[in-house]
């Protein structure tokens, strides 16, 4: 028959077993510890910075800077035999004459004087009223380009024949063939409207056009009618 087992032996044993195991966890935990190798974080890229380079070159502006670095306007002498000077003065020596029509390259403006560029790359200077910054046309080719447009009686003129001299704005202007069917009115406002017409082609190109005559003339170089201004009124004069 077995031997009851008393409580408080009871008791004992167990606090005993509890503390065995206790110790033991213990003594498990105190043992040396297993290393866990991950593969190393890879360093952050390195990204080379780009470096965008301007090919692109404007022309420098610079003042200082040398003529031809420069983009230059053209500039048109519309009076005749212009004195391009060493220097912004009346008094300046004279570098060359320019004749009417002559194509410069604006360099800088000082006070009321042009300093331009010629044709063979010599530096002058040009007084401001000799110079126009639209392109030059003389009367001739001005009124052949819109003598056909300014007026639909202009389109009987066919050509400016001749110019007498330098000093004179006076002209010839050369009808076509079906001038003689027109009436003597018709004939009398074309022979007024290609007068008017020549006259502004002259302002345009610096011509003072005081004293104009314009003569009509037909193929064989007869003289058909003479205009003329009187004041402040136009004078048409039949002359066959």
């Amino acid at each position: 028959m077995a031997t009851p087992v008393h409580p408080a032996d009871w008791a004992r044993f167990t606090g005993s077993a509890f503390g065995l195991a206790v110790f033991a966890i213990l003594i498990a935990g105190c043992g040396p510890k297993q290393q866990t190798t991950l593969p190393p974080t890879p360093p952050p890229a390195q990204v080379a910075p780009q470096i965008v380079t301007d090919t692109v070159r404007t022309p420098s502006l610079d003042p200082e800077a040398p003529v031809e670095q420069r983009p230059l306007k053209s500039g048109w002498i519309f009076k005749s035999l212009v004195n391009a000077r060493s220097d912004p003065s009346t008094t300046a020596p004279i570098v060359t004459k320019l004749g009417r029509g002559t194509e410069i390259k604006l360099v800088a403006k000082t006070d009321q004087w042009w300093k331009v560029q010629l044709s063979d790359s010599t530096l002058a200077y040009v007084h401001e009223s000799m110079v126009s910054q639209e392109r030059y046309l003389d009367p001739w080719t001005q009124f052949k380009l819109g003598g056909r447009l300014a007026d639909t009686t202009l389109q009987i003129i066919t050509a400016v024949t001749e110019l007498k001299d330098e000093a004179s704005p006076s002209a010839a202007l050369t009808v076509a063939d079906n001038w003689a069917s027109f009436s003597k009115i018709k004939k009398q406002r074309v022979a007024q409207a290609a007068f008017a017409y020549w006259k502004m082609c002259l302002s345009k190109a610096g011509y003072d056009p005081k004293g104009t005559i314009v003569v009509l003339r037909d193929a064989e170089g007869v003289d058909l009618v003479k205009v003329t201004a009187n004041s402040d009124k136009t004078t048409v004069d039949f002359l066959k």
